[in-house]
């Protein structure tokens, strides 16, 4: 399997700046601030193994974000990265066709090649607002195509679809026999008032993929789940057992208090989404030097520059001169998204502030 670069990205460079604005989520909560919302005493919970689909409680708190699925449909996973990982591996045979957006998170074309997948590349323009064309999508697909792969509010662009679009992608795929995976980690922070829902619940052959990493600000319980048909559940669960068994006990009480916490943890998220969104438009918008197509949803921006430097290079540069870290456009796998980069606006506002202060300090240098 290829090196994942945005990964051995984190690993050279996070633990040696000093402001990370590169984090493609939520600012995380504190262990604190989720056992305050608890509404029972858990510090006897014995430290064993528990149910390898995730406890029956978890799975019904998770379920009753979607219309059409119950507990049944739900798999719990060791975070998205699971998800994703086992859905391809169940899914996805040598030879078949996976139909991914470009540019995208790594894993999503990276896993299904290292199953033997052929990738074909479905571009999201900047001239069209990274918006997917689905007249493209029709000339991409084929009797082969096993899977499309989505992931909206969009990383790295934060570009969304509606349900239009969403219902057209999920029939053209029915039509093909493929499976449509929709990997919605930041659906939970789509704008109020966005008409997109899961994918799992436009059409009986599309799967969706969450976790509490992203919308929810816990990463650390490592703790997603995977929505889909019966069929695909048990599949999925078969192939889990010879992965990781289960998920973690004490993640999986957190998640639990924090999806009966849903509206009070989201209102807190958009707080900070709202405050730093403004904060990074009105960087760009006096800022010579840099140009967006500003996201629609999810906690990422991805900005272009106008300097004589590879997209490597910058970042490496920033990272090293000015101790501020970001992501080189061209670690998302398209050629066109040379000259961009990948800025995330969940965190702390104070260390987001600094840290455009930082990268204003080295384009004037550059300059």
């Amino acid at each position: 399997m290829e090196p994942f670069w945005i990964e051995r990205w984190f690993t050279k460079y996070e633990l040696n700046v000093e402001i990370n604005i590169a984090e493609s989520g939520i600012q995380p909560f504190t262990l604190s601030e989720i056992l305050a919302m608890a509404d029972e005493d858990f510090s006897e919970t014995k430290l064993g193994y528990i149910e390898s689909g995730g406890s029956r409680e978890l799975r019904e708190l998770a379920s009753l974000t979607y219309r059409e699925k119950d507990w049944e449909n739900v798999l719990v996973t060791t975070g998205g990265l699971e998800a994703n990982f086992l859905l391809f591996g169940v899914l996805v045979q040598e030879g078949d066709e996976v139909v991914v957006e470009f540019p995208n998170y790594q894993q999503l074309y990276s896993v299904p090649k290292f199953f033997g997948a052929k990738i074909i590349p479905w571009r999201l323009r900047e001239e069209n607002n990274y918006v997917p064309d689905i007249e493209q999508l029709n000339e991409l697909v084929s009797q082969r195509t096993r899977m499309i792969v989505i992931n909206h509010p969009h990383n790295p662009t934060g570009s969304m679809i509606d349900n239009k679009a969403l219902r057209e992608i999920c029939e053209i795929a029915q039509e093909n026999g493929a499976y449509v995976l929709s990997d919605e980690v930041y659906l939970d922070l789509k704008p109020e008032g966005h008409n997109l829902d899961a994918a799992c619940d436009i059409s009986n052959n599309a799967i969706s993929v969450q976790s509490m990493s992203k919308s929810y600000g816990l990463p650390g319980t490592r703790i997603g789940w995977i929505t889909a048909s019966k069929d695909i559940i048990d599949r999925c669960n078969q192939f889990r057992e010879y992965v990781t068994l289960c998920s973690n006990v004490l993640g999986e009480k957190l998640a639990i208090i924090a999806l009966k916490n849903r509206e009070k943890i989201m209102e807190r998220n958009r707080r900070i989404i709202r405050t730093n969104f403004e904060i990074v438009k009105n960087w760009i918008k006096k800022n010579d030097e840099l140009s967006w197509i500003a996201p629609k949803g999810g906690v990422v921006a991805f900005p272009r520059y106008n300097l004589p430097l590879d997209s490597i290079t910058l970042c490496s540069r920033l990272a090293e001169e000015e101790k501020v870290l970001i992501i080189p456009g061209t670690l998302f796998g398209d050629q066109d998204t040379e000259h961009h980069f990948r800025i995330g606006f969940g965190y702390e506002t104070e260390k987001l502030v600094k840290g455009i202060e930082k990268i204003d300090h080295f384009l004037q240098k550059m300059k």
